[in-house]
């Protein structure tokens, strides 16, 4: 996600409860950083 930093990740994650992101910077063995986490509310934007 250069849009946001260099580094950053994104993990998307759909079940039966719906569609779920997580934004983190991991730049080190010793660190994960979650800058970002959320529940999509628009379920059609979520299959993209």
């Amino acid at each position: 996600m250069p849009a946001i930093g260099k580094g950053v990740r994104e993990i998307r994650i759909r079940n039966a409860v719906g569609a779920f992101r997580v934004i983190y910077l991991a730049t080190s063995a010793d660190a994960v950083y979650i800058l970002h986490c959320f529940q999509k509310k628009d379920t059609e934007d979520s299959q993209s």
